[in-house]
């Protein structure tokens, strides 16, 4: 099963302007790069069994969530989906964390130390990271085709990278597949996520890009996410049919 993505376009390019900001103030942070701790130049995993409700109530080590997506069927081949697959589609819920400090002492510069990923569900009501390995672990209600789905997430989750960064920005790139003009086509979810070395507050522009590089343009415009989102993504459902007739593949 996979996911599509419909982005809503919020704000006008001019917005791209704040990631050479953040760019340039983490070249300011570099004079003090032997005081940094070590960033890590690798997405983080989240810990399945952390509960990560909101953007007030986030698992230790964390100190901002960036985002996080409920998906809701709303389009597409909706009528062919069986109904015993619709709960499991809107099940797992990606989030992303990041771990802002200071690079020393008071009065030191901010940093942008980690982003860190996960899937998560409901578990007795609260949102809370799982993974594959520890379903029984952490007693979650999944059944054999829940399980399925969550292996093949993981799969997709896996395949973010982290293109680019400096003390205080991060530049992380997730493929998916995005309805556009009616079709659905392959494209990288671009994630510039900037930190204000000198309050430590944090800012994320997000846009989207062909998948394949002969394909790829400039985006024409980016969304200035609001502060600790949780957002909903509307989901177009894509049936694959046998001799154009029969969905099996959702």
């Amino acid at each position: 099963m996979r996911i599509l993505l419909m982005i809503k376009p919020w704000l006008s390019l001019a917005f791209l302007g704040a990631v050479g900001v953040c760019v340039s103030r983490g070249a300011e942070s570099d004079k003090n790069a032997a005081r940094v701790p070590p960033a890590q130049s690798s997405l983080a995993t989240l810990t399945p069994g952390v509960k990560v409700p909101g953007p007030q109530e986030l698992p230790a080590g964390w100190t901002h969530l960036v985002i996080k997506s409920v998906p809701r069927l709303v389009s597409g081949d909706l009528a062919s989906l069986p109904d015993v697959a619709r709960p499991t589609a809107t099940m797992f819920r990606t989030v992303l964390l990041a771990d802002v400090r200071r690079s020393g002492g008071d009065g030191t510069p901010f940093v942008l130390r980690r982003i860190g990923e996960g899937l998560c569900t409901p578990i007795k009501g609260v949102d809370t990271v799982i993974s594959s390995e520890a379903v029984d672990r952490l007693n979650a209600p999944l059944g054999l085709l829940d399980r399925i789905v969550l292996q093949k997430a993981e799969a997709e989750l896996a395949k973010g990278r982290i293109k680019a960064r400096t003390p205080t920005f991060v530049l992380y790139s997730a493929p998916t597949l995005q309805k556009r003009a009616g079709t659905h086509e392959p494209v990288a979810l671009r994630y510039a996520v900037c930190v204000d070395s000198r309050t430590g507050s944090l800012h994320t522009l997000l846009w989207s890009q062909a998948l394949e590089a002969r394909k790829r343009v400039a985006p024409d415009r980016v969304v200035l996410l609001p502060p600790g989102l949780v957002c909903e993504t509307q989901v177009d459902v894509l049936a694959e049919r046998v001799l154009d007739a029969v969905p099996v593949n959702w």
